[in-house]
C-alpha cells in the first residue's frame, strides 16, 4: 500500500510539473488608450480619416465589447466624412455601453444630433430629442 501511495504521488507530482503553464493575459488597456488619444489628436487636426483608422483600431482591441470610448471618436470621425448612416451605429453602440451620468453620454448625444440633422432626409424629431437631453444633463453644454 505505501508503494502505491509513493507512486501515484510521484504521478501526481510529474503530471503538475509536467503540465503547460497558461500564458498570462495580455493587458490591452495601454494599446486601446494610445489607439483613443491618437485618433483624437488626428480629429483635432482635421484629419478624420487617419483618426477614424485609429479609433478602428481601437474598437478591435475590445475583445470583451465594453469600451465606449473608440466608439465616440469612430462617430465623430465618420460623420465629419458624412458617412453618417456608420457614425449613428458607432454613437448607439457608445450609448448602449455609457452610463446615462457620465459626461461622455452628452458627447455621444449631440453627436446623435448632429447626424440627425444631416441625414436625408434630416430627421429632426430626433435632432430634438437629442439636443434637449444633452441640455437636461448638462445645461451648460
Amino acid at each position: 500500500m505505501k508503494k502505491l501511495t509513493g507512486v501515484l504521488l510521484l504521478v501526481s507530482a510529474l503530471a503538475c510539473a509536467c503540465s503547460t503553464p497558461s500564458a498570462p493575459e495580455f493587458n490591452i488597456e495601454p494599446a486601446y488608450l494610445d489607439d483613443v488619444t491618437t485618433g483624437w489628436n488626428l480629429f483635432r487636426q482635421g484629419n478624420y480619416s487617419l483618426a477614424s483608422t485609429s479609433f478602428r483600431s481601437a474598437v478591435s482591441r475590445d475583445v470583451h465589447l465594453e469600451r465606449y470610448e473608440a466608439h465616440i471618436g469612430l462617430g465623430w470621425s465618420l460623420a465629419m466624412q458624412d458617412s453618417l448612416q456608420k457614425a449613428v451605429l458607432n454613437f448607439d453602440l457608445a450609448l448602449s455601453r455609457t452610463p446615462e451620468s457620465t459626461r461622455d453620454s452628452v458627447y455621444i448625444l449631440s453627436g446623435l444630433s448632429f447626424v440627425y440633422r444631416d441625414l436625408t432626409p434630416p430627421n429632426y424629431q430626433e435632432v430634438r430629442d437629442n439636443a434637449l437631453t444633452v441640455l437636461e444633463r448638462d445645461p451648460d453644454f
